[in-house]
């Protein structure tokens, strides 16, 4: 019984393993952004994007976030918004809120979350992000499709032919 559920753990593993695979490329994104305002207004300032190396995050239960916290960042499928990538952070400015000086004055506190995935999507060179440097929808010499764009073919596939 031991080995069986073993098996199955692996199996499980292998197939989480493939769906990093087939959504991402080994690389990060590194967003730079900064929380501002008090206790009763915030927002979010993006101050940088940019593409580093390689992805040194986790590869498995990807839109299950590890931790609770008071923020959140996903990736969702463009397609079907399904969550490919969730992870969870808590924020000193979050926490700050709760201050009395909060209620008094105006504050930012500058933040950096890496994500795997590239500026590009959606044919516009800056804001819209995809999850793979090269796709056959992009570029007609790239051999394939990327993941996302193959299942949206797929689905459009599906839908005309009633499967």
């Amino acid at each position: 019984m031991l080995i069986l559920m073993l098996m199955c753990l692996w199996n499980s593993l292998q197939a989480q393993e493939r769906l990093f695979d087939e959504c991402f490329q080994d690389a990060t994104l590194r967003l730079d952004y900064a929380f501002a305002g008090n206790d009763s207004h915030q927002e979010i300032y993006l101050r940088q994007a940019y593409l580093t190396s390689a992805w040194a995050g986790r590869r498995t239960n990807l839109s299950q976030p590890l931790l609770d916290g008071n923020g959140q960042i996903r990736v969702l499928d463009p397609v079907t918004g399904d969550c490919l990538y969730a992870n969870s952070f808590s924020s000193l400015f979050q926490e700050w809120t709760a201050t009395e000086e909060a209620s008094r004055v105006q504050m930012a506190f500058e933040n950096s979350f890496q994500v795997g995935v590239y500026e590009g999507g959606g044919y516009q060179s800056k804001g819209v992000y995809r999850p793979v440097q090269e796709c056959r929808m992009k570029i007609n010499e790239c051999e394939r499709f990327c993941p996302v764009c193959s299942r949206a073919i797929e689905r459009m596939i599906d839908y005309y032919t009633g499967r």
